[in-house]
């Protein structure tokens, strides 16, 4: 079955130049199959709400899109917190923060044991799902800009066709996989902003992730099992012989 149009233009939206290497080496990758298995390791660098920040502003900072007039727009910049004073603005940019606090829902009565992939018998225990909403701010200088921006984040936040939203794998927090999903969008308009031409969009995007514990081995469980023969020994008639 050929790919549908909407698809094939997402593809080549979110295409675009690779972000600049992490200090630990590790890029978040997105889940485009539901046949992508998950692969837990014991490689942990960061926090669960660095790890959601983190995951998202990998994915979207090489994102570009052709628009009007064949115009290419790319973020010049990608922050997951506030810049510096004294750090040079750039536009367009992208700002990931958080407004709110994270909340954490216990999965289950019972935590689930999930042995990692590193070839020893060591476990990750999953306690609780982690909750927090992310504030995508994307700062541009023309109306034009935003929209086109705005665009290419929302295609780029749905790209895989079996699934509604995005799962990305986070390799820097056990490579555990964390879901986005879109809320609302704002354009931030104000006068004072469009005298300094600054147009704002803040999407809202709901991130989930699993909160995992790394544990020991599992201690091996030893089965003796004691059989006493004399009470079936008691149940034979007279005269006949046990089995």
């Amino acid at each position: 079955m050929s790919k549908p149009a909407a698809l094939a233009d997402r593809t080549a939206l979110a295409a675009g130049p690779p972000s600049p290497p992490a200090t630990d080496g590790l890029r978040a990758r997105a889940i485009l199959s539901p046949n992508d298995k998950e692969v837990l390791t014991l490689v942990r660098t960061t926090d669960m709400r660095t790890a959601l920040a983190r995951g998202l502003k990998e994915y979207l900072e090489p994102l570009s899109v052709v628009w009007e007039g064949g115009r290419r727009l790319a973020f010049k910049k990608a922050l997951v917190v506030w810049a510096e004073p004294e750090d040079p603005a750039e536009y367009p940019s992208l700002v990931l923060v958080a407004q709110q606090e994270m909340a954490y829902e216990a999965t289950q009565l019972t935590p689930t044991l999930v042995q990692s992939a590193d070839g020893t018998q060591r476990f990750l225990r999953q306690v609780a799902e982690g909750h927090q909403e992310l504030q995508l701010i994307i700062w541009t200088n023309d109306p034009a800009a935003r929209m086109g921006l705005v665009a290419a984040v929302e295609d780029a936040l749905d790209p895989a066709e079996f699934m509604t939203g995005l799962r990305l794998e986070l390799p820097y927090y056990f490579g555990a996989r964390a879901s986005y999903e879109k809320l609302s969008l704002l354009y931030d308009d104000s006068q004072g902003d469009a005298q300094r031409r600054y147009r704002r969009a803040v999407l809202r995007v709901n991130a989930n992730i699993p909160q995992l514990v790394p544990v020991g081995p599992l201690p091996s469980m030893r089965v003796q099992t004691e059989l006493d023969v004399s009470d079936s020994l008691s149940l034979v008639q007279p005269g006949a012989t046990a089995p």
